[in-house]
């Protein structure tokens, strides 16, 4: 018995299939014009490309423990957006609402996170007006280093991606 298996096709099939779906959860790809691509089939490629980077970018839902830095305090103002963050770290809810407005587009090149694998966190509560199902952005973040088990506390300070305390508090703490 001979099995023929086009196991390339398939896995594309697979792909683009989870591509509308996230589509339809509101991220945002790569839509097809023939002056960016030189036929389909590259542009399909792309997609894919795409798909892969955006899906390394996304922390699953499981519960953390958390690692704080010694003297490490959130300021007053941000303490109930904190907490929240917290509570869904250690629930094993999903983090995606706290994350970069740029999510959203898979293609997103996210500096902080590729060179040093630190995310950022907005620690607002309510739902963002212009961003729906991402919590109100925040001028101050949460800095962290998220693994399978635990969930690294850095700092909360501006948006400041190339900031050399991370890796201090990094090297200090854990």
């Amino acid at each position: 018995m001979k099995i023929i298996s086009n196991l390339h096709e398939n896995w594309k099939v697979l792909i683009l299939r989870e591509i509308d779906i996230l589509k339809t959860q509101g991220i945002i790809f790569s839509k097809f014009n023939k002056n960016n691509f030189i036929s389909f089939e590259k542009y399909i490629e792309h997609l894919i490309t795409e798909y892969f980077h955006f899906t390394s970018r996304i922390i699953s839902n499981k519960k953390r423990k958390i690692k704080i830095p010694k003297d490490f305090k959130p300021p007053p103002h941000l303490e109930y957006g904190y907490k929240n963050l917290i509570n869904k770290v250690e629930a094993g809810e999903d983090l995606f609402s706290h994350l970069s407005r740029q999510m959203k587009k898979a293609n997103f090149f996210d500096g902080l996170l590729f060179d040093w694998n630190i995310f950022h966190f907005h620690l607002g509560f309510n739902e963002d007006k212009k961003y729906k199902s991402m919590v109100e952005g925040t001028k101050e973040v949460l800095y962290a280093v998220v693994t399978d088990e635990y969930f690294y506390i850095l700092d909360i300070s501006d948006h400041n991606w190339a900031n050399r305390i991370y890796l201090e508090v990094l090297e200090e703490n854990y």
